[in-house]
C-alpha cells in the first residue's frame, strides 16, 4: 500500500492531480520506473496518426537523451551557499537543458528521453538524498507535456537547495567523492538503458535507436576524496575513471573552480590559473570515461 501511494505521490508532483487521480481511478501503474510506458503519454501520440509536418518537431523524433543532473553538497560548492548568485543561474540553465529555449537556439529533450537527478558529497549514503530529490528519485521519462512540468519542478529544487537541505537534515560536507559519484551514476546509465531500451524501442519509438548521454553536474568540480585533492596534488591528472559512460556525449560543470578550500587546505588564489588546472583534468577525464566532450562555467 505504501508503495502504492508513493507512486501515486510521484506521479502528482510531474503530472499533475488530476492526471494522477484519473491515473489512480483507471486502476494504471503509471510511475517513472517504465512500467506500462504507453500510459505515459508517450504512445497515445505515436499512435494517434496525428504526425503532420505542423506537429512533429526534431525533439520529437531525434533519439532520447539519458541525463543525469548531479548537485555537490559538499561545503567547497558556491552553489549551496544562502547567498550564492551562482545558483539561480544553474537552475535556469537546467531548465533550459530539458524543456529548451524559447529562441530553439538549445532544443529541449527529445521525448522518450529519461532524466536522472541526484546528489553527491562525502562517501556517507546517508548524507545525500534531499526530501524533494527523493520524491524524483525514480528515472523520469519524459513526453511533450511532463518535459515542461519536469524541467519547473527540477529548477525550483535546485534554485531552493539551501532550504531543502535544512529541511532534510542535512549539512554541506567536508569531502567531494566527484569520481566516485560518476563510476555509480555510469553504472545507472547503463542499467536505465538496459532496462528500457527494448520496451520504448519496441512500443514507442517502432524503430532502432540509441540512447545518448548527457552529465550535468554543478559543482566546483573540485575532487576532495582520499584518491586525490586538488589544492594539493602536484599532479592534474585525476584518478582513472573506474566505469566509462555510454554513449556520453557531454560532461559539463556549473560552477567549475568557482568554491572554496577542497579539504580545508588553502585554495589556489589565482582564478584563472585554478580555473584552467581544474578544467584540463576533467577534459582529460571525460574523454577517459568515454565522453565526446566536456565543458566548464564558472
Amino acid at each position: 500500500m505504501a508503495k502504492l501511494l508513493f507512486k501515486f505521490l510521484a506521479v502528482s508532483i510531474l503530472l499533475g492531480e488530476v492526471g494522477a487521480a484519473r491515473a489512480a481511478a483507471e486502476g494504471v501503474q503509471l510511475d517513472f520506473d517504465g512500467a506500462r510506458l504507453e500510459k505515459i503519454g508517450l504512445f497515445d501520440w505515436f499512435s494517434s496518426g496525428d504526425q503532420t509536418a505542423a506537429t512533429v518537431t526534431p525533439a520529437d523524433v531525434a533519439d532520447p537523451i539519458i541525463l543525469v543532473v548531479g548537485l555537490d553538497l559538499s561545503s567547497s560548492n558556491p552553489l549551496i551557499a544562502p547567498n550564492s548568485d551562482l545558483r539561480a543561474k544553474a537552475a535556469k540553465w537546467v531548465q533550459e537543458m530539458i524543456a529548451g529555449t524559447a529562441d530553439q537556439l538549445l532544443p529541449p529533450l527529445p521525448v522518450g528521453s529519461m532524466i536522472l537527478v541526484r546528489t553527491f558529497g562525502d562517501a556517507d549514503p546517508t548524507h545525500q538524498g534531499l526530501l524533494e530529490f527523493e520524491k524524483l528519485k525514480s528515472i523520469i521519462i519524459v513526453d511533450r507535456n511532463t518535459r515542461p512540468i519536469a524541467a519547473k519542478r527540477i529548477g525550483e529544487i535546485i534554485a531552493n537547495v539551501p532550504q531543502s537541505m535544512a529541511k532534510s537534515g542535512i549539512k554541506p560536507q567536508g569531502a567531494t567523492y566527484v569520481v566516485g559519484f560518476l563510476a555509480d551514476v555510469a553504472r545507472e546509465v547503463k542499467e536505465a538503458d538496459d532496462k528500457y531500451h527494448r520496451e520504448l524501442q519496441k512500443n514507442i519509438f517502432r524503430r532502432e535507436f540509441k540512447f545518448r548521454t548527457k552529465v550535468v553536474l554543478l559543482s566546483d568540480g573540485i575532487e576532495c576524496s582520499p584518491s586525490f585533492d586538488f589544492e594539493n596534488a602536484k599532479s592534474t591528472k585525476l584518478p582513472d575513471p573506474y566505469e566509462r559512460f555510454h554513449q556520453c556525449e557531454e560532461l559539463s560543470i556549473y560552477g567549475l573552480a568557482a568554491g572554496g578550500p577542497g579539504c580545508g587546505n588553502a585554495p589556489i588564489r589565482d582564478r584563472v590559473v585554478r580555473f584552467n588546472r581544474v578544467y584540463r583534468a576533467w577534459d582529460q577525464w571525460a574523454k577517459d570515461a568515454g565522453c565526446s566532450r566536456f565543458s566548464g562555467k564558472d
